[in-house]
């Protein structure tokens, strides 16, 4: 694929949808995930309920719905249109230590109402507390595991913008470089 057809198909996408307004895309995709994991039976009382067709469709479901939400973070994480660059320039002057600790945040504010609604469904269906808090060090390691994910990528997110900051600033350079020397 060509770059000019690559570029254009960023602009029907963002036409379709403005960056403002990409969460719509994102909850789509998480609710075909929901779907996917109900068609899987997690929401059933036993596995054993639920059909072999149930059961792939929803399989499909839920890595058609990953696939989508790849797709839509790969094409917001790395545009560097002039935007997004003086977005980042305000970013960058709040500083690493700041950016790191908004993302475990979000991290925290995001994974957190899913393992309570977990704890809340194990007690839904034992019918006891305690059962559901037996369970409850398999979502408390996914938690942690979580927190050390947005970490780790927040690390490498800043590592990859600031590399497409310096190289847009000296894209610029250039350019301005060049208009220069031939007046």
């Amino acid at each position: 694929m060509s770059r000019q057809a690559l570029n254009s198909s960023f602009a029907v996408s963002t036409l379709f949808m403005p960056a403002k307004n990409r969460w719509v895309l994102y909850l789509l995709v998480l609710a075909f995930g929901i779907l996917g994991i109900w068609l899987n039976g997690w929401f059933a009382d036993s596995v054993d309920e639920v059909s072999s067709l149930r059961l792939i469709s929803g399989l499909l479901v839920v890595c058609g719905a990953s696939v989508g939400f790849a797709l839509l973070l790969r094409e917001d994480l790395r545009q560097t249109n002039p935007g997004r660059m003086a977005a980042w320039a305000m970013v960058r002057q709040r500083g690493k230590r700041t950016y790191i600790r908004s993302a475990i945040s979000r991290g925290f504010w995001l994974s957190a109402p899913v393992f309570i609604f977990q704890i809340a469904i194990d007690y839904w269906k034992t019918g006891s507390f305690r059962s559901a808090l037996d369970s409850s060090w398999v979502y408390v390691a996914l938690f942690l595991v979580i927190i050390f994910a947005s970490y780790y990528a927040a690390i490498r997110m800043w590592d990859a913008k600031e590399r497409d900051y310096e190289v847009s600033a000296n894209r610029q350079n250039v350019s301005a470089h060049c208009a220069d020397s031939t007046d």
